[in-house]
């Protein structure tokens, strides 16, 4: 082979490589620009009872607070209490919502505070606004006031985002979505820190024992779990007990 023809190809070699090259690093920014087309902001709040007061306390307190509260502007708003599903009874998480444009957190803060929050518990009030969106929601859903949560606290791998994750949710969506129980799924992602919460949300008492003996052993959840753990890792998992106060 003379000196031309080896340079000729040694030439359409290195193009074919910086060529691929190009793709690669065109497709990973194509990835970073990709977004979740979020629905609304979210904060969860950590809270705890004080020594001296008691849970019933906490439920004549939002009792009340919803009355007070039932005139406003509800529609872009929900406020959600979860309590651990454990032997715990102090610690408990104040969950606020607001649709996209309505976020008005610090007026929450304000009203909690004027209808005598702070003589009940401690919350931690510095947080981070977060973005989330709904997943999955089951066929003829019927929401509850008070239902069975699991949330999960997770975090993207290096090199992985929610743009490189949809292969993965559209797969559970689709396997999910055959299923016949109450349920839904939840998206939130913190953008600073590139973490993410998933909340599976049960309307269905007996949703373990369905989801145990119709989905999770099945080889669609197989495929849906390590497609999963390929792009994050979740930190851990916690169930509790969710009543929808406005």
């Amino acid at each position: 082979m003379n000196n031309f023809l080896k340079l000729h190809l040694i030439f359409i070699f290195l193009f074919i490589i910086i060529g691929c090259s190009k793709e690669n690093s065109d497709s990973i920014d194509l990835n970073k620009l990709i977004k979740p087309e979020y629905e609304f902001t979210t904060y969860f709040l950590n809270c705890s009872l004080k020594n001296d007061s008691s849970l019933l306390e906490l439920e004549s307190f939002f009792s009340n607070f919803q009355r007070t509260n039932k005139n406003k502007d509800i529609e872009t708003s929900s406020l959600y209490l979860f309590f651990p599903d454990s032997v715990r009874l102090d610690a408990f998480i104040l969950n606020a919502v607001y649709a996209n444009k309505s976020d008005d957190y610090s007026d929450f803060i304000q009203d909690l505070s004027d209808d005598g929050f702070d003589k009940f518990a401690n919350c931690n009030f510095n947080v981070d606004s977060e973005k989330g969106l709904k997943i999955l929601s089951s066929n003829n859903l019927i929401q509850k006031d008070n239902f069975s949560s699991e949330i999960l606290r997770c975090k993207y791998k290096d090199g992985f985002n929610f743009a490189t994750f949809r292969i993965a949710i559209d797969r559970f969506k689709q396997s999910l979505s055959k299923m016949d129980f109450d349920y839904e799924v939840i998206y939130v992602e913190n953008e600073k820190l590139n973490n993410f919460t998933w909340i599976n949300n049960f309307y269905s008492q007996d949703y373990s024992k369905y989801i145990l003996e119709n989905w999770q052993s099945s080889d669609e959840a197989f495929q849906v779990k390590n497609e999963f753990t390929e792009n994050a890792e979740c930190i851990d998992s916690r169930f509790y007990k969710v009543f929808k106060l406005i």
